[in-house]
């Protein structure tokens, strides 16, 4: 217990709902009602050493359903009549009065990690200097030369890798814009910063110019403050009112009580361009490629990554090839780049924890990296195989019996 995590870890797992929710679209027209649909769901919770293991068999259950991919699990029923008031703060309606739903995949539908973690992490009130990592396991490499798969003059590739690579395609393009849309909004609040120095600088220099007095200066201050605080109190209401039409909670933000124009035409500018509260984020990645010495691709360090990503079923040591990988990458991560983020701060205690952990596992022997389905013995083609009757079975029972 001693060695126990003393800081609660926030853990937000996504769940596709196969009913779905709706909500109200005010913002679209100011008369007739225009609902959409979502169904993409969250299961919030947070994990603290006090927890017990029933608590953690409760988290499990909604782990499964997050992760219980449509392809190859059954969905996965969970109770929400306990987060009933949250579904109501965010404008949802048709709440199941049992509070039952069931649930696939989250993945589906949302593969944006980093905007999910930055939304949550806005509540966590800090003077330090946030980093938010991403673990991206099969991440793209830039290549002078042609795929002898997917380009070039290669023959029509087989239907099943077509699958497979277009499972990784959705995920990965997922990742990448969600990158993108950070590194848009970094440059965004950078822009909106500049607002409020060059607008006082010019009123002050343009002050000065006209040679106005200290009584006209601060009558002509006071003007633009008054019409500011016109300004902003007119998109307070807009928000309250769009919250109101959509039965939603009201998001919250900074005070409004401020005297300075400056600082009124700054809350202003990031109001009405939906980055109030927002700071520019700071990311670092770990993945496979992060060893300059290894040249191989990812492809060719994974040993789990064929068949939909589930490779790692087949075989045990398909796994521990994924998780030894996994350590390595981490491992060089500390050691060579966190400390930027924390000058001064000896990490040493954590990397030889990282060690000692990776080195009780004993599967530094392990590399399986480049595995693909037609590379499987041939007792595990024969269990693909068993797999592939029962899912026929399971198709023709349901298309018998429930009408698929």
């Amino acid at each position: 217990m001693e060695t126990w995590q003393k800081e609660p870890v926030r853990l937000s797992m996504a769940l596709t709902s196969l009913a779905g929710l709706t909500y109200a679209l005010p913002e679209i027209t100011q008369s007739t009602p225009v609902y959409a649909s979502t169904f993409l769901d969250w299961y919030n919770v947070t994990l603290t050493s006090n927890d017990n293991s029933d608590a953690y068999l409760d988290y499990a259950n909604a782990a499964i359903a997050s992760g219980s991919n449509a392809l190859a699990f059954p969905p996965k029923k969970l109770n929400r009549l306990d987060d009933k008031e949250r579904y109501k703060k965010a404008g949802l309606i048709d709440f199941p009065i049992d509070g039952w739903f069931w649930y696939t995949d989250g993945g589906t539908v949302d593969n944006e990690p980093l905007g999910r973690t930055i939304d949550l992490v806005q509540d966590i009130e800090s003077d330090d200097e946030r980093l938010y990592l991403l673990i991206h396991p099969e991440p793209g490499v830039p290549s002078s030369t042609p795929s002898n798969v997917w380009g070039g003059d290669a023959p029509q590739p087989p239907w099943v890798r077509t699958g497979t690579h277009v499972l990784s395609i959705s995920r990965n393009q997922s990742i990448y814009e969600d990158l993108k849309r950070l590194q848009k909004t970094n440059s965004y609040v950078e822009w909106i910063g500049t607002i409020k120095s060059a607008v006082l600088s010019g009123v002050e220099t343009g002050i000065n110019d006209a040679g106005l007095s200290e009584e006209q200066a601060g009558r002509l201050r006071a003007s633009l403050t008054a019409e500011l605080q016109s300004a902003l109190g007119g998109v307070r209401r807009n928000q309250r009112d769009k919250a109101e039409r959509a039965n939603r909670t009201l998001a919250a933000h900074v005070s409004d009580d401020v005297e300075s124009f400056g600082d009124l035409l700054d809350i202003l500018a990031r109001a009405a361009s939906g980055l109030e509260g927002r700071e520019p984020i700071k990311v670092e990645i770990v993945s496979p490629t992060i060893d300059p010495h290894v040249h191989k691709t990812p492809s060719e360090q994974l040993a789990g990554a064929f068949l939909f990503h589930f490779g790692g079923f087949f075989d045990v040591r398909f796994r521990q090839s994924d998780f030894e990988l996994g350590y390595r990458n981490m491992e060089y991560w500390l050691a060579l780049d966190l400390g930027r983020h924390l000058p001064g701060v000896d990490l040493s205690a954590a990397l030889n924890a990282v060690r000692e952990g990776r080195n009780r596992f004993g599967w530094d022997h392990v590399d399986l990296g480049g595995e693909q389905l037609g590379e499987l013995s041939f007792e595990q083609k024969a269990e693909l195989a068993e797999l592939a009757i029962h899912v026929a079975h399971v198709i023709e029972y349901d298309a018998l019996h429930h009408g698929v």
